[in-house]
């Protein structure tokens, strides 16, 4: 085998002084260097093989060892103290910043020491070379796990803290107020030895404690209606218009009125744990509402008539905004007079702000109210878009097909990528990114809309089709033949044949099977039947005379078919009596659909021509006599 020859025989050459030289153009001397260049290149490619697979042999290693690293984070991770302290120097060691010189070890050291013998020699320089880039990213990455095992445990004792500040402060007196408010102090105290913020806001409450304290008494005020304690509440936390700053002061609510409550159940002797735990977890949710939708829960502490009249107004003032692409409230802010001297900015604000407060207010209702505007606006300009093709006698948006579709789904993305552009200008958003999602819902819409508008009349046709096969009209023998109405326009057919004969299915492609002679297949008529349907209101009716038709039966023996059985007619006969006349086709514009009555005169009538030909030559024959 070529790869088990041994590089330094493979790599001999023969004139590289180390092999007997061979007479000049001697034959057997070019046969033997030409056999040692092959074996050269054997050498070359054997080398260029064992490069790879020791390349793909130390991929394999390096990932078993990242895989050995991650697991070691994760246990090292679980094995630490409850605060996070000396996670990354068990793993990582620790290194002087100044130096750069390892000063600990860690049990990333351990690992690697065990991989680097695992590493092909060809590669283990390199390997081992990596070990410090792979050190600082490890560290970094359990650097992140130990701040933020540290920030959970925080979190942790805070929350401990305040369990026992509230529990103390309820244990109290509330009409001791020196007892009351140190025991509230002594809670506040330990959290700030701890050096942590009791409300998570950087140690800036929203409102101080005693502002606090005193709207937490009335909330939990048993004397007032509870609507008017919410709507109290609400109004105070609506006023602030910061998101951040309003769950902050619900939340500083929620922790006095917390304490309030807990002060009063402890002189109830009613009072079990489980009736105060779920009393103080209905507290916490209503608060936590106030917090995230004040709008929304004023609202709901209105009486009925009030809301009428207020959510009216909103769903009004959101369908404005939909349909000015978000301008709406900097169009009423130019256009308001400035009654008390308030510049624009202010008049924005305020007209921002109703409209903010309008959105929490409507919540689910308010989107639909801003796409309703949005494809109001919409809507018209892709009107003007069809009208503007239309003049240019660009008609290809009113085609069928995926043509059709297609222009006018580019139109959607065009009105679409207009309005997301302006209504991310109007509310202060990327435009860039506007134009992008406004010509994806756009497309989309247009698509959606198109395809769920076909489905619908697909099932208006099905039903009006079922409805007027269920109540046909039989008509009997005895009543006359109808009056035929005003015809439709008639056109024109090749000499031989009748000089005007209505052809209303004239529109239809025909099947490839068309030819003379040939009766139409029972798809054919189905169709010719849905054609016939849609242009009569869901009823078939006589193509001549317009006479009301039922479908057909099949046809049994002694029964007596009704005169106004629908039968498909072929207009040009497929064997017509004069031989000089072509044969009629199973074509649709060789089709009418005719009452059985009229097409059993029609089928007399021929004969009796028939007839008439015959007898004529025998009478020119007479008179030649």
């Amino acid at each position: 085998m070529v790869h088990v020859i041994p590089l330094s025989i493979a790599q001999r050459r023969l004139d590289a002084g180390n092999a007997p030289q061979y007479p000049q153009g001697s034959p057997i001397g070019g046969a033997t260097q030409g056999f040692g260049d092959h074996l050269s290149a054997a050498a070359e490619r054997y080398q260029q093989m064992k490069d790879q697979q020791e390349a793909f042999d130390a991929e394999l290693a390096r990932r078993r060892f990242d895989g050995q690293i991650a697991q070691v984070e994760d246990e090292v991770t679980a094995n630490a103290p409850a605060d996070g302290a000396g996670l990354h120097e068990a793993m990582y060691g620790q290194v002087d910043p100044y130096s750069g010189r390892l000063v600990k070890t860690g049990l990333f050291d351990k690992l690697f020491a065990a991989a680097l013998p695992n590493m092909p020699e060809s590669q283990r320089a390199n390997f081992a070379g990596q070990k410090e880039a792979m050190r600082q990213t490890g560290g970094r990455r359990m650097a992140a796990r130990q701040l933020q095992r540290r920030r959970d445990y925080e979190q942790a004792e805070v929350d401990t803290a305040l369990k026992t500040s509230a529990i103390a402060i309820g244990n109290a007196n509330p009409d001791d107020h020196v007892t009351f408010k140190a025991a509230r102090q002594q809670g506040l105290d330990l959290i700030d030895k701890m050096g942590l913020d009791p409300m998570g806001f950087d140690r800036k409450l929203p409102l101080p404690w005693a502002v606090a304290d005193q709207e937490a008494k009335q909330y939990v005020d048993p004397s007032a209606p509870f609507n008017k304690r919410f709507a109290r509440a609400s109004s105070i936390v609506l006023a602030i218009r910061d998101s951040g700053v309003r769950k902050a002061t619900a939340e500083q609510f929620s922790v006095a009125a917390e304490a309030q409550w807990r002060a009063r159940a402890a002189r109830d002797p009613s009072m079990t744990p489980e009736l105060l735990e779920a009393q103080l977890t209905a507290l916490r949710e209503g608060l936590a509402w106030i917090g995230e939708h004040p709008a929304q829960a004023q609202y709901s502490t209105m009486s009925s008539l009030q809301q009428f009249g207020l959510a009216f107004g909103d769903i009004g003032r959101i369908i404005a905004k939909g349909a000015t692409a978000g301008g709406a409230d900097a169009l009423v802010a130019k256009l308001m007079p400035s009654g008390t001297g308030e510049g624009y900015e202010d008049r924005l604000k305020l007209e921002q702000a109703a409209t903010e407060d309008a959105e929490d207010r409507a919540g689910s209702a308010g989107w639909v109210a801003e796409a309703l505007g949005a494809g109001l606006s919409g809507y018209g300009a892709a009107t003007g878009l069809y009208g503007i093709l239309g003049r240019a006698e660009i008609g290809v948006a009113a085609e069928g097909g995926l043509t059709g579709l297609g222009v006018r789904t580019g139109i959607g993305a065009t009105t679409g990528g207009a309005y997301g552009g302006a209504y991310a200008y109007n509310v202060g958003g990327s435009v860039p990114q506007g134009v992008l999602d406004g010509a994806l819902w756009g497309a989309g819409g247009n698509v959606l809309a198109e395809g769920l508008a076909a489905i619908g009349r697909q099932v208006v046709s099905g039903l009006a089709n079922r409805v007027a096969v269920a109540k046909p009209r039989i008509v009997p023998d005895s009543e006359p033949t109808p009056v035929p109405p005003v015809k439709a326009d008639e056109i024109s057919v090749s000499p031989n044949q009748a000089s005007e004969i209505r052809r209303p299915y004239a529109h239809l492609e025909d099947p490839p099977n068309v030819a003379p002679g040939q009766d139409f297949t029972r798809a054919q008529k189905l169709k010719m039947a849905e054609e016939n349907r849609k242009w009569n209101g869901g009823f078939l009716r006589d193509d001549e005379d317009g006479q009301e038709l039922i479908p057909a039966k099949k046809s049994e023996r002694g029964v007596k078919p009704p005169p106004n059985e629908a039968q498909f007619d072929h207009i040009d006969p497929l064997n017509p009596a004069d031989p000089n006349k072509h044969q009629g086709t199973n074509s649709y514009s060789n089709a009418s659909l005719a009452s059985r009555r009229r097409n059993r005169k029609k089928l007399t009538n021929k004969v009796s021509d028939n007839v008439m030909e015959i007898r004529r030559p025998a009478e020119r024959s007479c008179l030649r006599q």
